[in-house]
């Protein structure tokens, strides 16, 4: 008999939920880079976006306690469900900046990588409040000594949301500086701060500055992150 229910499947990982303790859940990691996933699961670990938590030694597997685990596109979901708009709360949004952030931020400081970019698919939110990411493929790019990564495969504005340098280039492989997901990481905030869902080819600054945020410190964040030179991009909440 099966003691586990599968919640979510990609070709990276599964989800599972324990059939005899609801509260415990499972991130089971498949056969990709064995430092790449270690330095995913530390990068929610050693943060504690997920506390408590239970880790093999070779990093293939998370266990932990929780009510809920769903994908951000699922939980935006069941928000129209309830209340017939998929715009996230202002707490909401202002945690999941917090997390994500410290999460890049640790995968910088800690192995001098990054992610590429944000897709709301694999941005998992934990008992509604907490939110981590898992990137396509558990890719990470290396930075180099000018603060570059290095694109070797195509890519397409479904995969994340793009920066206007990412969207510009036109051969692989290219070299693009490494803020690129700081662009992203302030696009996937202002999509999740709209009523409507907006259109890939506007202008991000001017959906900010149409957004109730002003002088906010969310507001600041978001406009450091979206300055069109990626070398005067920050991650700074203050």
């Amino acid at each position: 008999m099966e003691t586990e229910t599968i919640l979510l499947e990609k070709d990276e990982y599964k989800i599972t939920k324990s059939k005899r303790d609801y509260n415990i859940f499972n991130i089971f990691f498949y056969n990709t880079n064995r430092n790449n996933r270690e330095k995913l699961i530390k990068s929610f670990i050693k943060t504690k976006i997920i506390r408590g938590a239970t880790v093999t030694n070779d990093y293939t597997l998370v266990t932990f306690n929780a009510k809920t685990i769903e994908t951000l596109n699922q939980f935006q979901e069941e928000l129209w469900i309830k209340n017939k708009t998929k715009q996230l709360p202002f707490s909401d949004i202002l945690r999941m900046t917090y997390q994500l952030s410290t999460q890049l931020k640790y995968i910088i400081e800690n192995y001098k990588q990054t992610f590429l970019g944000y897709n709301k698919e694999n941005i998992l939110v934990i008992d509604d409040t907490d939110f981590l990411y898992l990137p396509p493929n558990h890719d990470l790019y290396n930075i180099n000594s000018e603060d570059n990564i290095t694109i070797t495969s195509p890519f397409n504005s479904k995969d994340f949301y793009l920066s206007p340098e990412m969207s510009k280039l036109k051969e692989i492989p290219s070299y693009i500086h490494y803020k690129c997901v700081y662009y992203s990481l302030g696009y996937l905030l202002i999509d999740c701060l709209q009523v409507q869902n907006q259109n890939q080819n506007q202008n991000q600054n001017i959906l900010l500055d149409n957004l109730l945020l002003k002088e906010t410190k969310l507001y600041y964040f978001i406009k450091r992150a979206l300055s069109e030179d990626p070398k005067n991009r920050f991650l700074l909440y203050l």
